[in-house]
């Protein structure tokens, strides 16, 4: 065992030696590895939330700054328009220009639309007819919301609303 720990003892020197390479071996120097740094990370974290703090602040502040002139102007022209004056009726004058002149639109008379009725039953006595419309009891000639009654037969009653016709008959179907 002694010659092998000699033998190593004997490479060990010559390994120690600088430039040694005893075995002559290709010897690649590796890069040094070095620990990796997150105080580099944490910095970089910091500063990109400061950044964007920093341009948000920038744009708030513009955004605001915009707003109060926007505020401003809209304050002088309610100004403006408080310190306008309205003429009164003696300073207007008498006729207006022919330009100014706008003619009024045609009204048209709007018809009342015709009542709802309904015809509950017919009879007769042995001088004349009755209808039962709306549960009121008619005659030729009474009227009933606006509607007259014009002639009552078997299984219709005709009615007149503003100039026009109204049949009611016995299965409750106006037209």
């Amino acid at each position: 065992m002694s010659i092998i720990y000699d033998a190593l003892k004997k490479v060990e020197g010559k390994v120690d030696a600088p430039g040694a390479n005893p075995m002559n071996l290709k010897v690649e120097k590796l890069p040094a590895i070095r620990p990796k740094r997150k105080i580099k990370v944490y910095f970089l974290y910091v500063l990109v939330i400061t950044l964007s703090m920093v341009i948000a602040n920038i744009a708030f502040s513009l955004i605001m700054r915009s707003n109060k002139l926007f505020a401003k102007r809209v304050n002088e022209s309610v100004k403006s328009l408080k310190n306008l004056t309205i003429p009164r009726a003696q300073e207007l004058p008498k006729t207006l220009p022919a330009s100014a002149v706008i003619p009024a639109a045609p009204t048209i008379p709007k018809k009342p639309a015709p009542p709802a009725l309904t015809l509950n039953g017919i009879f007769f006595s042995e001088e004349e007819g009755y209808a039962l419309i709306n549960n009121q009891i008619l005659r030729i000639g009474e009227s009933i919301e606006g509607a007259t009654v014009k002639r009552i037969n078997e299984n219709e009653v005709e009615l007149e609303f503003d100039g026009a016709p109204i049949k009611l008959s016995t299965n409750n179907n106006p037209s």
